[in-house]
């Protein structure tokens, strides 16, 4: 089953949780004569707010059927509908297969996102389609990148110069409450800006999230959305996603849905607004000019090879725009006249890792027209995704190198549930549960026990050549827990100098939440040595009894004085988040 097969279902779902108003109902009702009741009578205002709602729901309801979306909203005529941004993107760059999946799932995103929530598979098909499309324009805008750095280090004759800053998308933006706000699709964005124990904020939306840097959506009074045939101010913070390059870690620029060329406002307080006034700078596209494509080395590039630049030429993507229209074009010197912006809207498909980075004042910041400072607090939030990549490897594999299809933790229930039911109140201490009599064996026949290992790891270390995965704390002979202790917790305190020194508004853990204890080196020790085995074993079988959870299955087992690893667990977990924190 394809997702164009679920879009009926899809639709519908989409009307009955996520519509809260039509257009109809959302207009305030007309005044009401002033009348004396008495003090058990509604008034009539109240009695038409209550009407009003009623029919609003009556109407979400009756669009919330399959049978009124097969003959009010069938695919053909939402596509039709979107055909005009569909044009655009694809002229921005996006296979038209892929604009017309993206265009039509977006529509659909609350639906989509609730159900990769839940755990249910009755929209598979819809989100694979639309993570499909999202990471194949995203492979391709990469592609684009890279020849312009090729191009700019040919001219340049240096390939680390500043060209990756200017091939970025900009500085995108959306409102966090209200109409059409984050909150709207995901309720957890609410809590952005509330740090975790570990000083972490931020959350993974398994929901579509879009954004723009329209200048027009900027007043002073906050962020403007629009909505029946006008914009419309919304409360509530703006948030700014940030672009960075992609590395270990996965991918941090949004998916370039489209890129429009409009006038530029004229400032008459400045005229070139700075990034860290999270202002926006024209960025690399096929359709902006050169001069704002490559700033002062424009007509170098023009010299060392016109037919690729010309790729990059607005007088060419305009040429092309205009080619079916009866109007000639416009000459390049006119073009080169205007005052003209980049306007982009951008994409981050769903299971997006959000991070807040900073918090700006309100009025201390400049919107994209570098001119309006809003009233309200700017949340600069950076992203992360990791886009699926096929490996090659055979059909068996080894533990680390299996094919990425058939790497799952359980299930996605018992990864967006976590651990915090389990490991909050751990039934014995990390070490009752490493001085209990088990042994096992590694796959090589080594052999283990609980007692051995807890006893290495609270003496100095000794490097031992017959482990099975290599050699056991090679260059670590004689070190104490001790010394381990005062080696990563000198390292930590280096790590915060030089990440505040870097960004003063990182955030950071505590003082008292961002050092390791004695009991989570231990944990780490052990984890990095032959008991990661059993431990392994005990995540494994918590995972996979994550749906029986109200039945206490889950909690029995986490509970077992011969079973259980809660603690390890816990203290394992906090020193990651700690580690974490300062990579």
């Amino acid at each position: 089953t394809g997702w164009k097969e679920e879009w009926v279902a899809l639709r519908a779902e989409q009307y009955l949780r996520f519509t809260e108003g039509l257009a109809e109902s959302s207009k305030s009702p007309p005044p009401a004569r002033p009348r004396v009741s008495s003090g058990t009578e509604p008034s009539t205002t109240s009695l038409q707010e209550r009407s009003l709602r009623e029919r609003s729901s009556q109407r979400r309801e009756e669009r919330g059927t399959k049978e009124w979306v097969e003959r009010h909203k069938p695919l053909p005529k939402v596509l039709q509908r979107f055909d005009s941004a569909i044009q655009e993107s694809v002229a921005s760059g996006m296979e038209r297969e892929h604009a017309e999946t993206y265009h039509a799932l977006q529509s659909v995103k609350g639906a989509l996102g609730a159900a990769m929530r839940e755990g249910r598979k009755d929209f598979a098909c819809s989100t694979y389609a639309l993570c499909d499309a999202l990471h194949a324009t995203f492979r391709k805008q990469q592609q684009d990148w890279q020849q312009k750095q090729a191009v700019r280090a040919a001219v340049e004759g240096d390939s680390d110069g500043p060209f990756a800053d200017s091939v970025l998308p900009p500085l995108l933006y959306t409102n966090l409450e209200g109409k059409y706000g984050l909150q709207e699709g995901d309720a957890r964005w609410r809590n952005l800006r509330a740090p975790d124990e570990a000083g972490f904020r931020g959350l993974l939306s398994e929901t579509l999230v879009r954004a723009n840097d329209r200048v027009d959506c900027f007043s002073e009074e906050g962020y403007r959305v629009y909505a029946d045939g006008a914009f419309v101010a919304v409360d509530g913070p703006i948030v700014c996603f940030e672009a960075a390059e992609s590395n270990l870690q996965g991918d941090h620029s949004p998916v370039i849905i489209k890129q429009i060329t409009v006038e530029k406002p004229r400032l008459s307080r400045r005229s070139t607004p700075s990034r860290k006034d999270m202002s926006v700078a024209s960025p690399v596209s096929a359709a902006s000019p050169l001069s704002a494509s490559f700033g002062p080395i424009g007509e170098k590039l023009a010299a060392v090879s016109a037919p690729l630049l010309a790729r990059f030429s607005s007088a060419s993507a305009s040429a092309d725009r205009r080619s079916s229209s009866s109007e000639p074009p416009e000459p390049l010197s006119r073009q080169a006249s205007l005052s003209l912006r980049q306007q982009t809207s951008g994409a981050f498909p769903p299971n997006t890792l959000f991070r807040l980075k900073e918090i700006k004042p309100a009025g201390s910041w400049l919107a994209p027209d570098g001119e309006t400072r809003p009233g309200v607090d700017l949340l600069v939030v950076t992203a992360t995704f990791k886009a699926p990549s096929v490996a090659s490897t055979s059909a068996n594999g080894g533990k680390m190198a299996d094919l990425p299809v058939s790497l799952q933790y359980a299930s996605r229930q018992a990864f967006v549930k976590g651990l915090d039911d389990i490991i909050t109140r751990p039934l014995l201490t990390l070490e009752q549960e490493f001085t209990r009599d088990y042994a096992w064996t590694d796959y090589k026949g080594a052999s283990y026990t609980l007692r051995e290992e807890w006893e290495y790891v609270n003496g100095p270390a000794v490097p031992a050549t017959d482990k099975t995965p290599g050699t056991r704390d090679k260059d670590n002979g004689g070190v104490t827990l001790q010394q381990f202790c005062d080696r990563i917790n000198d390292h930590i305190a280096k790590r915060r100098v030089e990440l505040k020194a870097a960004d003063p508004y990182a955030p950071m853990p505590s003082e008292a939440n961002a050092f390791l204890t004695r009991e989570e080196v231990l944990a780490v020790r052990l984890y990095s040595g032959p008991a990661y085995q059993v431990v392994n074993h005990f995540l494994r079988a918590i995972g996979s009894m994550s749906s029986y959870t109200t039945g206490g299955f889950r909690r029995m087992l986490a509970t077992h004085p011969e079973a259980t690893y809660t603690a390890t667990v816990s203290h394992l977990c906090r020193a990651i988040r700690k580690l974490s924190a300062i990579t």
